[in-house]
């Protein structure tokens, strides 16, 4: 079933390290263990491995999974590999931090061999599936509501300038956009509440690139925002970095009633997007 794949386990105890390998090595997988941070990521950069998937338990000690995950998730080389969490907290606010920064799936001890292996084959199906689709990097990250954030904001447009075939005015465009939206969803999204955060997801495709953006606040009507066209609404503050970013970005959508907006730039000028710049 798992011929020829390799698979990294990472966990600080030898039984689970033994269990898990025991499952894994039933159904033909190589397997790699590692039982902290330093030895994981000395598994991964070492070509001769060639990692196929990551069995990844969260309580480790010096760097925590969560972090080494986000490590991983933010490299080029690594970004695809499927990451499995692996560990006790089966809290709902603990699968939701392992999957926000950037986790494929969730596996909660104590375990069977049955949810292990039918784990990995959907991390694995979900995965091709994605690349089939185009899909080449999918970043995800948490932001707080203070302004913070803009490192944050900052580290990921570089980033995406080292990584993909994104011009520098596309670059320009994205940290603009990127800066008025997270401002937006903290401000008015979240009203300034540090209790409350903003969830950011990269996906990185081969033409275009796509960032939702999503606070925790009540939504609002998209549609009830003024008209950049207008004279009246020019000289207004309020809501004219939404316009200019629309006018940036080749497409700005909403869902989860306003509460999410989904940015699209593509690598190349669209054709519409050529003639709006010639004009101006």
């Amino acid at each position: 079933m798992f011929k020829d794949l390799n698979i990294l386990v990472v966990d600080d105890e030898v039984d689970i390290l033994n269990i898990l390998e025991f499952y894994l090595k039933k159904k033909g997988a190589k397997v790699i263990r590692a039982m902290d941070a330093f030895q994981a990521l000395e598994a991964m950069y070492d070509e001769k491995n060639s990692i196929d998937l990551i069995l990844l338990d969260i309580m480790l000690p010096v760097l925590d999974g969560y972090q080494i995950c986000k490590i991983l998730k933010m490299q080029r080389d690594y970004n695809s590999i499927p990451i499995i969490m692996v560990s006790a907290l089966g809290e709902m606010e603990s699968m939701k931090k392992g999957f926000l920064v950037g986790a494929d799936d969730y596996i909660v001890k104590p375990f069977t061999e049955k949810v292990v292996v039918e784990g990995i084959q959907k991390a694995l199906e979900e995965n091709k599936k994605l690349k089939s689709s185009g899909l080449e990097y999918n970043i995800k990250f948490e932001l707080k509501s203070d302004f913070s954030y803009m490192h944050d904001i900052n580290n990921m447009t570089k980033w995406i300038f080292s990584n993909t075939d994104a011009q520098e005015w596309v670059i320009s465009d994205l940290m603009y956009s990127l800066n008025e939206m997270c401002t937006n969803a903290i401000e008015h999204g979240n009203k300034k509440d540090k209790n409350k955060n903003v969830y950011v997801e990269c996906k990185v495709y081969k033409d275009r690139i796509t960032i939702s953006i999503m606070d925790e606040g009540t939504g609002f009507d998209p549609d009830a925002t003024m008209d950049f066209l207008e004279d009246a609404d020019i000289f207004r503050l309020r809501g004219r970095g939404l316009i200019i970013t629309k006018k940036m970005m080749d497409e700005v959508s909403y869902e989860e009633d306003g509460k999410k907006v989904v940015l699209t730039k593509f690598f190349k000028p669209q054709d519409s997007k050529k003639e709006d710049n010639q004009e101006e």
